[in-house]
């Protein structure tokens, strides 16, 4: 399970620090400006919620949960 919360805990790490960084852009910063923001954190974020559970070890309580209606179209629950 701590490999679970762990690869969780990225995502949200890296979507929070890409947040905090577009917010923190001054009003008149360019398109640059935002493209350099994105270029340092969309390709962690993308990888990762592309199949956030690539490489995770899914117990059968985890399967379970995913016949959950909220997860069903979650990569790697099929």
């Amino acid at each position: 399970m701590s490999a679970l919360i762990s690869r969780l805990s990225d995502l949200h790490d890296d979507t929070v620090n890409g947040l905090e960084s577009l917010t923190a852009l001054p009003a008149n910063a360019t398109e640059t400006d935002v493209g350099r923001v994105m270029g340092t954190v969309w390709p962690k974020v993308a990888s990762l919620a592309g199949d956030p559970l690539a490489e995770i070890e899914l117990t059968d309580a985890i399967k379970a949960a995913a016949s959950d209606l909220s997860c069903r179209s979650l990569p790697g629950l099929r």
